[in-house]
């Protein structure tokens, strides 16, 4: 990042400012924090997965144990 850019709001500073002084930004510095923005959300969105695995991996065998005990093969008990 050259010093010009050094000045620039990072992503976390731009989440709090008025959106007219996210778009007066450069538009390369825009286009800097939309990959950052995409980076972050593909990050959660991989992360989500992984706990969502987890608790599947905690609780599939007891959910299925309780369907069971309610002769049904899906839904909610």
């Amino acid at each position: 990042m050259t010093s010009a850019q050094s000045n620039l709001p990072g992503l976390d500073n731009v989440a709090l400012m008025p959106i007219g002084e996210i778009a007066a930004l450069p538009p390369e510095h825009l286009a800097i924090l939309q990959d950052e923005a995409g980076a972050r959300l593909a990050a959660a969105k991989r992360l989500s997965e992984w706990i969502n695995g987890a608790i599947v991996l905690k609780y599939d065998e007891r959910a299925n144990m309780a369907l069971a005990e309610y002769g049904k093969l899906t839904g909610t008990v």
